[in-house]
């Protein structure tokens, strides 16, 4: 097994929960839990870069993008004076 394959599955193994067990992203997301967000995005980042390590760009791309895109929207969430949160 590559060095690659285990990131890959490391990294799906901490993201992936976040996505079918909708409790605990709302627990992350409501509860404006930095630690459980840390937790997504470190997923997402070992996930890339197994990606990039098989030299599947767009994978990494799609991937990528959920990351930044989750730590945006998290960030636009939480600030102070946002309707709706």
């Amino acid at each position: 097994m590559r060095a690659t394959d285990v990131a890959g599955l490391v990294g799906y193994a901490a993201a992936t929960p976040f996505t079918v067990y909708p409790p605990l992203f709302k627990r992350m997301w409501n509860g404006r839990d930095l630690r459980l967000l840390a937790v997504q995005e470190a997923g997402v980042v070992l996930i890339v870069v197994a990606w990039l390590g098989r030299g599947n760009a767009p994978s990494a791309i799609v991937n990528g993008a959920y990351g930044v895109g989750l730590a945006g929207a998290y960030a636009w969430a939480g600030r102070p004076g946002r309707v709706g949160r």
